[in-house]
């Protein structure tokens, strides 16, 4: 009788390893789904980084930029600076402050790139503010201005 007892177990375990068999053919069809739909999102979020990529175009320098001092002269041209306070958001204080940096006119400020537009507002502390104000902008409209004249 035990010995039929465990040919009885045998059976039983038999029956488990199936069923387990059967559960690991269900988490694995399951699994595959889940594969293809982390594929979908991947996809999804591939498209959504290129549209930002495209985004990032923009000419608001970064974080991650690395900034570099716009180049400076010891004075004004022939001894006449231009009045930066005419660019939104430059005041005399800061235009005192972009004075000693030897910023004296409007074509440097026009001339600056992103990293240049980094390292002065990271220099002054502004927090954002040059592009915000868009003071690059603003500058080469009054050096079109200028040479009109």
């Amino acid at each position: 009788d035990d010995f039929d007892a465990d040919e009885e177990d045998d059976d039983e375990s038999d029956e488990d390893d199936e069923e387990s068999d059967e559960d690991d053919e269900v988490d694995l069809e399951e699994s595959e789904d889940d594969a293809e739909d982390e594929d979908e999102d991947d996809l999804e979020e591939s498209e959504d980084d290129d549209e930002e990529v495209e985004a990032d175009l923009s000419y608001e320098p970064t974080g991650e930029a690395v900034s570099e001092r716009p180049l400076s002269m010891p004075g004004p041209v022939e001894g006449h600076p231009d009045d930066l306070t005419l660019i939104g958001g430059i005041g005399p204080k800061i235009q005192v402050l972009l004075n000693e940096l030897g910023v004296w006119h409007y074509d440097q400020i026009a001339a600056w790139s992103p990293e240049n537009v980094a390292w002065v507002d990271e220099h002054l502390n502004f927090n954002g503010r040059i592009v915000r104000e868009g003071w690059v902008e603003q500058a080469a409209v009054l050096v079109g201005d200028a040479e009109s004249v």
